[in-house]
């Protein structure tokens, strides 16, 4: 994105739900906004869509306990853990010059969740997307930040020597984004 395409700092006009849809959808990303009344139905359609077990982040299941209908898992074995299909994760924020969500990795939120299984399906609110990352940590006490920040920017891809692309071998091979509200 050169400097023309940069999403203005936020303000009521700026669109940055639909910038970061763009840029995200660019790098792999699957981004759908849901309505908050809507959100088990979407995730039910990417389960079934995707198969497989599930692991749930505490902290989403806190937010959104009607999700326990899927899966109360959250306490998992390392063993459940590389089984699992698909994990549910909640960010921190979304940055939408980089099409990037931020997860947080702590208490509830374990990194593994968006990083062994091979779906990660990520929801982040409306109100969390920021035009940039300077915008975002400006916008942070730094008391507030976890020890351990991840920025994913899509499925996890790799070359090979013959520069051949494959995508999930160190992360997800697939990121859905629900943009909540």
């Amino acid at each position: 994105m050169n400097a023309d395409e940069r999403p203005a700092r936020s303000s009521p006009e700026t669109d940055l739900v639909g910038i970061f849809s763009r840029v995200a959808e660019e790098v792999g990303i699957q981004v759908v906004r849901v309505p908050v009344a809507e959100l088990l139905d979407r995730v039910r359609d990417i389960v079934e869509a995707e198969g497989g077990g599930i692991v749930i982040e505490e902290t989403v299941l806190r937010d959104h306990p009607e999700l326990a209908s899927i899966s109360r898992r959250t306490g998992v074995s390392r063993e459940e853990l590389f089984e699992a299909r698909l994990g549910i994760v909640k960010a921190e924020a979304a940055v939408a010059e980089t099409g990037s969500v931020v997860l947080a990795a702590g208490a509830g939120s374990p990194r593994a969740f968006s990083i062994v299984p091979p779906v990660v399906v990520v929801l982040v609110e409306r109100g969390r997307i920021h035009a940039d990352l300077t915008e975002w940590l400006r916008s942070l006490d730094p008391a507030d930040l976890a020890a351990n920040l991840t920025l994913l920017s899509g499925p996890s891809r790799t070359a090979d020597i013959e520069m051949r692309l494959v995508t999930g071998v160190h992360g997800p091979g697939t990121v859905h984004v629900l943009v909540l509200g």
